[in-house]
């Protein structure tokens, strides 16, 4: 057996699924979207599809907007417990400040007292 993992602790996290998210983000004119953009995005595809980029032929032409999905963790006690944040941004998003560019998608806390792997399952529930 490669890895041993250990279940300690199960919680139904909230997500916010990026093919929810960017729509809103769309709506709400978080992520700009006009003509200047649509050229930017159409000459990003026709970059990267001119490089042979795997998964980018058929995307000039289609407007799909390219985006970004990061993670990191950061320690918040002296005791190491870590706190783990995903989020995803749109690649051309000229802004520089993060808090207009970054939208988290879900977060969890690392217990250090764990000796084994541990193992977070997240999941999108029904809108209530």
């Amino acid at each position: 057996m490669l890895f041993n993992f250990l279940l300690a602790d199960v919680r139904t996290l909230p997500l916010v699924a990026p093919d929810e998210l960017v729509p809103w983000l769309l709506k709400h004119n978080l992520i700009p979207r006009d003509k200047e953009m649509d050229q930017e995005i159409e000459t990003y595809w026709r970059y990267l599809s001119s490089k042979g980029l795997p998964g980018t032929m058929d995307k000039p032409g289609t407007g799909c907007i390219p985006l970004w999905i990061w993670g990191d963790d950061c320690k918040f006690n002296k005791d190491g417990a870590k706190v783990v944040i995903v989020a995803t941004g749109a690649v051309l998003h000229k802004t520089s400040s993060s808090k207009d560019s970054v939208f988290p998608l879900f977060s969890f806390q690392v217990d250090p007292q764990l000796k084994e792997c541990s193992v977070v399952v997240c999941q999108v529930l029904p809108n209530q």
